[in-house]
């Protein structure tokens, strides 16, 4: 298998192709209104947790080939990161979004901004969400994000292991545009966390893949090399590369903060 940071090439693998009446139980069922609602709240939700989004190579869209669809797909390690994905596509690329989520029943309005349920436990149910984003990934307009580990997992667990799926997906389209997104949740010097999102550069598969255990692999080792660097960098308060797509206001006692300091304190110490 030919490999290298922008083509994975030359598949000797045949899959048959997706059955176009694949659908998993719940599919995406987007709905203009109903986004209309969903989106603010989705907003409001990132913005009144989080006192900062920061966002890192978002020019390497560019080097995608726009022949093909794009597949996120960023490490899973709390709750908000479903809300993060939706917030980086829709407001950093504009983008037409899809996500498979597990457990979509427990809230199944989120089908109607794009989200398509996954049922692991059945085999074929899975097999079913996997081939449904493959015909989602048919369409170069579209962007779907997965997360290859399956399940939340400490943010600091190692080694980080994927499965199967985002091999099978990238194989059985035949042209996408893969982009890892490592997301860190810190406090640096805010009351509240900061959101690090760091997008790596596009593998672009042009003819499926070769060998699908051995490219998982691949991905894995390329996925911990970027979130292991983002760590180093953050810990060492790199962050000018970083560029912020929201930024709250300073809470109120921060911004009173010189002048009490001004009246209460002794000037020589200001």
């Amino acid at each position: 298998m030919k490999v290298n940071r922008t083509t994975v090439a030359n598949a000797t693998e045949n899959f048959n192709n997706a059955e176009s009446h694949d659908k998993p139980m719940i599919p995406a069922n987007k709905d203009r209104f109903w986004s209309k609602l969903i989106e603010p709240w989705v907003y409001w939700l990132i913005e009144h947790t989080f006192s900062s989004v920061r966002i890192k190579n978002k020019e390497n869209l560019n080097l995608a080939n726009p022949n093909y669809a794009s597949l996120f797909y960023g490490n899973h390690s709390c709750f908000h990161d479903g809300q993060v994905a939706y917030y980086i596509c829709r407001k950093v690329f504009n983008a037409n979004f899809h996500m498979m989520i597990q457990e979509l029943y427990k809230l199944p309005l989120l089908s109607k901004i794009g989200g398509f349920s996954v049922e692991k436990e059945s085999p074929l149910e899975a097999l079913k969400s996997i081939n449904y984003a493959v015909n989602l990934l048919k369409d170069s307009k579209n962007m779907v994000w997965i997360f290859p580990q399956g399940r939340v997992m400490p943010p600091d667990y190692r080694p980080i292991k994927f499965e199967s799926g985002l091999s099978y997906i990238s194989h059985k389209v035949g042209g996408v545009n893969l982009f890892p997104v490592s997301i860190r949740y810190t406090y640096v010097r805010e009351v509240r966390p900061e959101i690090f999102a760091e997008i790596g550069e596009p593998i672009i598969i042009e003819n499926g893949v070769s060998n699908k255990k051995e490219f998982t692999q691949f991905l894995e080792e390329d996925f911990t090399n970027l979130a292991e660097t983002q760590i180093e960098k953050i810990s060492q308060g790199k962050l000018d590369d970083y560029e912020f797509i929201y930024k709250s206001k300073a809470p109120i006692f921060k911004r009173f903060e010189p002048f009490l300091k001004y009246i209460f304190f002794d000037r020589r110490y200001l």
